[in-house]
């Protein structure tokens, strides 16, 4: 290389041999950073059965509301001490802050509510070199369908049908206790007429026993 060079031909033309142990950069690049898989399970299911999505070619993602446990599985391509690759991730939508994961190269997370999810992972080689920009995908965990808008619209449309016929119920029922009333107030009316007729009649005996009785 150039510090080589450098260094022969000032050897080779009486030159002291320099070095600065400043100007020696063995790692300065970056590594490139990628998200391996994605795997995804449900976690109050007894089989454990694990569900894997290679991301090659994928940065996205969609699952049903119960298959809620996920795991990233990522890697930073440098292969100057690769055990030494240091990691950072996460998950927007979760996680307030970034995570320090050291060299662990995988994340898992339990129970994730439904919502989108973009999960963001960075890296950085042996000497502390970061790619910034690292890589990215997106998950999206679907609601269950009793959470879903057509559902919410189904609720709604029950519940207005259940007020409307309730209404429906107290009106009938309104109208059903108002002729009842009716009924009972004409028969009372019936009742009290004929009483006063049978009190008329009564009268009108008493006064013409009473006229009798005088004549008499």
């Amino acid at each position: 290389d150039r510090k080589g060079v450098d260094l022969v031909t000032s050897v080779l033309f009486g030159g002291s041999p320099v070095f600065n142990p400043r100007q020696l950069d063995d790692n300065p690049y970056p590594p490139i950073v990628h998200i391996e898989k994605v795997s995804y399970s449900n976690p109050s299911s007894k089989t454990d059965k694990l569900y894997t999505q290679f991301t090659w070619t994928v940065k996205k993602l969609e699952l049903p509301h119960d298959q809620n446990r996920i795991t990233f599985d990522y890697i930073a391509l440098h292969y100057q001490n690769p055990l030494e690759n240091k990691y950072a991730y996460q998950l927007a939508g979760y996680d307030k802050n970034w995570i320090q994961a050291r060299t662990q190269r995988s994340a898992t997370y339990t129970n994730l509510a439904p919502g989108t999810y973009t999960f963001h992972v960075k890296a950085a080689n042996s000497d502390d070199v970061w790619n910034n920009k690292g890589d990215s995908f997106i998950l999206i965990i679907n609601p269950p369908w009793w959470q879903t808008w057509w559902a919410w619209v189904l609720w709604i449309a029950l519940f207005i049908s259940a007020v409307y016929a309730f209404i429906a119920y107290r009106s009938r029922k309104l109208v059903q206790d108002k002729k009842v009333l009716e009924h009972k107030v004409q028969v009372r009316t019936e009742e009290v007429m004929q009483q006063r007729e049978e009190i008329e009649s009564q009268r009108d005996n008493l006064e013409k026993a009473f006229s009798n009785l005088k004549t008499t």
